[in-house]
């Protein structure tokens, strides 16, 4: 036990150094329950397409047959910060689609939530996405 602790000791540290490296804005907060484990798919898209919030500070989802997941941070009020996103590209004309589709959630700076609209704003506070709720996996068919 004693030849471990001193490595122990260095792993907890090291994790607490990491932990305070994010900045105080990107720290998910207490709205992560609001958005948490909730589907949305996109009022106009030219491809199926969905966004889930995992809950766990994370966003996943799909468009087309390309999939995307990344980061989500929470800030005061309505500020939210989604990606940077990773995303499988298939080839074919739908790759475009995909490009700005996650560019768009990637310009995500606010949102405003409605019932069950979701609508994500710019950093100039103008509308980028538009969305729908959808019900959970588990519940649907």
């Amino acid at each position: 036990m004693k030849k471990f602790l001193p490595t122990m000791i260095l792993s907890a540290a090291s994790a607490l150094l990491l932990a305070g490296c994010v900045a105080p804005e990107q720290r998910p907060s207490a709205k992560d329950g609001e958005l948490a484990g909730t589907f949305w798919q996109p009022v106009k898209s030219p491809v199926p397409a969905y966004i889930e919030f995992t809950g766990d500070g994370r966003m996943v989802g799909g468009i087309g047959k390309d999939r995307f997941f990344g980061p989500v941070a929470y800030a005061k009020g309505k500020r939210i910060r989604l990606g940077p996103l990773a995303a499988t590209r298939t080839p074919g004309a739908e790759n475009k689609i995909t490009e700005l589709f996650t560019r768009r959630i990637e310009e995500t700076r606010g949102y405003v939530l409605d019932g069950d609209t979701l609508t994500l704003y710019n950093e100039q506070r103008q509308p980028v996405m538009k969305l729908l709720r959808l019900k959970p996996r588990s519940a649907r068919p």
